[in-house]
């Protein structure tokens, strides 16, 4: 299980640290989105969550874990336990062990041996999960490309290491699902691509035009598609005319609708129709997005609009178990680098956290009166306290106003 730092050569480097908990703000910042559509394909980052369930458990796991600050360790858990509401389950009958069985056979840095075990198991699930992994040795992607179960053959058919002569294998497949997995393969031969242009499944078709053409009339004819996948193609297709993208927004799939928000040049007309959608996730990132555009300057430098801005959770490895929590009119990221660059400071801040506030002064007072009693100095911005606490806190503010 703590075989993702021991690939990387950083079992009891001063960088793992730093390097898990990007992980898992990266990863917090798709809790938040309370999507499951948007945390399984980064199931890679979950495994990291999944290894700290590991670390306060397992002997071996808990030495080798020992450099990694409490702290964070204490969020990795909290992440898996707002994971598995997100999810609506709790992982089932999974032990630590099975858990990271299933997570490791996403992870791009599980070791070769790991996954040829993980690949003769019986649990149908983890051999799809595997099928896909890039770093699958070419006989077992083969083998699993030719196995009984359609599902694992899709699994293959999206894996980026597929060689050629396997892609026109799985482009030849009786079953209509894996040869429409193929189409989702990063690195799809353009002859391979140009025989499924000719697929009798009309879906099959209409989905790879829409992930590839620039045509603004095919988009708009695709947009009413009766394949949701196609739609949802069409939404994040960088082509797709305006119009398109409005019709979309009504979509009767939340899956299509969301789609569109993973598009950073979405019309704020569209993002406002988003902002009122009846689905509570999509209301919610819509919302946000679009006080992240009010609350952003158009060109660095540009002061918002007064009372607007960020509060921040900064960390710095200089001074650990403390956090520095402030406010700013600008960028989180230009006040990191500001703090970063004053002689006085060994080490350079983190950001940890942040959330746009329409009067960021009144939350940032908030926010330090709710941890008052974790303050290190009553004039100074900087909190003993545990990084999911802090966290908690803002997301709690965020909530009550």
């Amino acid at each position: 299980m703590i075989q993702f730092f021991r690939d990387k050569g950083m079992t009891g480097h001063k960088d793992a640290p730093s390097e898990l908990l990007n992980q898992l703000l990266q990863l917090d910042k798709i809790i938040v989105k309370s999507d499951p559509d948007e945390l399984m394909p980064r199931m890679s980052t979950l495994y990291v969550v999944g290894m700290m369930e590991v670390a306060v458990q397992a002997p071996e796991a808990n030495s080798a874990f020992a450099f990694i600050p409490e702290q964070v360790k204490a969020y990795a858990q909290m992440c898996m336990t707002r994971i598995a509401e997100v999810l609506g389950t709790d992982f089932g009958d999974a032990t630590p062990t099975t858990m990271g069985d299933r997570l490791a056979a996403v992870d791009s840095s599980t070791s070769v041996s790991t996954l040829r075990t993980l690949a003769r198991r019986d649990d149908l699930d983890l051999r799809v999960s595997v099928a896909a992994n890039p770093n699958l040795p070419l006989d077992v992607l083969q083998t699993l490309a030719e196995d009984e179960d359609q599902f694992v053959r899709a699994g293959a058919a999206r894996n980026p290491a597929l060689p050629l002569a396997l892609q026109f294998q799985l482009a030849q497949d009786g079953e209509y699902l894996v040869r429409k997995a193929l189409l989702d393969n990063e690195r799809l031969s353009t002859t391979v691509e140009n025989r499924l242009y000719q697929d009798d499944e009309p879906e099959i078709r209409e989905y790879l035009t829409a992930k590839r053409t620039d045509s603004a009339s095919k988009l708009r004819h695709l947009a009413r598609s009766e394949d949701y996948e196609t739609r949802g193609a069409v939404a994040v297709n960088p082509n797709s005319p305006t119009d398109a993208l409005r019709l979309l927004a009504r979509d009767d799939e939340a899956l299509v609708r969301g789609a569109l928000l993973e598009r950073t040049d979405l019309p704020a007309e569209v993002l406002l129709t988003l902002s009122r959608d009846v689905d509570s996730n999509i209301e919610e990132e819509a919302t946000r997005l679009l006080e992240m555009r009010r609350l952003v300057p158009v060109e660095l430098g540009e002061t918002p609009s007064t009372g607007q801005g960020y509060v921040y959770i900064l960390m710095n490895a200089s001074m650990p178990g403390i956090l520095k929590i402030g406010r700013t009119a600008r960028r989180s990221q230009d006040r990191v680098a500001e703090l970063s660059s004053h002689t006085g400071v060994p080490t350079p801040f983190e950001l940890v956290y942040e959330r746009p506030f329409g009067d960021c002064a009144r939350a940032e007072r908030d926010l330090h009166a709710r941890l008052a009693e974790h303050r290190v100095s009553k004039d100074r911005e900087f909190f003993k306290i545990p990084v999911y606490e802090a966290v908690n806190a803002l997301m709690a503010l965020e909530a009550s106003t």
